[in-house]
C-alpha cells in the first residue's frame, strides 16, 4: 500500500467498519455480514470493510444499500479488538506519531509489484425479491488504474476544451 491509502486507515480507524443502509452511513461490528467471496481465484473469507467510496457511492447510483468487502478472515472474537484500537487511535497524537513513521517507513508498491497484482473486484446486486447477478473483473493493480484513468481524463477534458482554456496557472 501507498504511504497516503496507509495514512487514511489511520485517520479512518477509529470510525470503525460502515455500511450504506437506506442512503445512511451506520457503524456495524467487523463481523458484520462476514461471508465467503470470489472474487476470481476461488472462494475466500471476506467481510466489510468502511472504504471511501461508500460516501459517494448513493449519490452516484441512488442505490440505498451497499457494502464494501475485503478479503478479510474476521470471526465473533474479533469484534472485541477494534473497540480498543478505535478508542487508542481517536488520540489525535498517536494518529500523528502513527503517520510521521509511515512516512519514514513505507514506500507503496513500485512498478514490478503492482504488475504481479492485478486487483480483483466482485460486484453483487439483489432486488427486493432476492435475485441476484454476480459479476467479477480483474484489472491491473488499483494504483495502475488510477493513474491510467487520471491520465484518460486529462486528455478527454483536455481534447474537450480545446480552443477553450485561456489562462493556465501552475
Amino acid at each position: 500500500m501507498s504511504p497516503g491509502t496507509v495514512k487514511t486507515m489511520v485517520e479512518t480507524i477509529s470510525q470503525g467498519m460502515k455500511v450504506l443502509r437506506n442512503g445512511e452511513l451506520i457503524r456495524v461490528p467487523p463481523s458484520f455480514e462476514a461471508r465467503s467471496i470470489d472474487f476470481g481465484t476461488g472462494p475466500v473469507p471476506a467481510s466489510v470493510i468502511p472504504w471511501g467510496d461508500l460516501a459517494t457511492a448513493y449519490w452516484q447510483t441512488g442505490i440505498p444499500n451497499i457494502s464494501v468487502y475485503s478479503r478479510r478472515r474476521v470471526s465473533k472474537a474479533t469484534d472485541l479488538i477494534p473497540p480498543i484500537i478505535q478508542t487508542v487511535m481517536k488520540s489525535g497524537a498517536l494518529q500523528r506519531l502513527a503517520k510521521q513513521r509511515i512516512e519514514r517507513r513505507v514506500t507503496g508498491p513500485d512498478e514490478a509489484n503492482r504488475a504481479r497484482r492485478p486487483t480483483h473486484v466482485w460486484g453483487e446486486a439483489r432486488n427486493a425479491n432476492g435475485d441476484s447477478v454476480t459479476c467479477r473483473i480483474e484489472t491491473p493493480n488499483g494504483y495502475t488504474v488510477t493513474v491510467d484513468c487520471s491520465f484518460m481524463t486529462a486528455g478527454t477534458c483536455s481534447r474537450s476544451m480545446r480552443g477553450r482554456i485561456l489562462q493556465c496557472l501552475i
